[in-house]
């Protein structure tokens, strides 16, 4: 975990980080040693939203933290706090994330037209 060992001394290892302010409706994954996606805990009250993830099972590096945002959603999300934890009991100083959030695709646009002939011949589909 490159991005986090700054924040252990020598014999200490990463045992959990906490994302804080993370905004309603978002929903914070993380890539586990199994290679598989994981929901965090969200330990958060109604006025905090905090989630927790528990950095001895994660995979390799913050590269396999993800934030799902709401559908509908993009542009800049400030706000977001992330703390690191040693298996010391060590906690980090808070590192502040601005989180860019950008459409998968553009909004579908349906718009039929009327059809002015009628077809009433019977065809088989194979």
């Amino acid at each position: 975990m490159p991005l986090f060992t700054s924040y252990c001394s020598e014999n200490d290892i990463v045992a959990g980080i906490s994302l804080d302010n993370v905004p309603d409706n978002y929903l914070v994954f993380c890539l586990s040693a199994s290679d598989t996606e994981e929901l965090a805990n969200n330990n958060g009250d109604i006025n905090s939203n905090l989630w927790a993830i528990d950095a001895t099972n994660l995979s390799a590096s913050a590269d396999n933290i993800f934030i799902k945002s709401p559908e509908k959603v993009s542009g800049t999300v400030p706000g977001f706090q992330m703390k690191v934890i040693s298996d010391s009991g060590k906690i980090s100083e808070l590192l502040d994330i601005t989180l860019q959030v950008t459409l998968v695709a553009d909004g579908v646009r349906f718009d039929p037209t009327v059809t002015l002939y009628v077809d009433t011949s019977i065809t088989t589909v194979i």
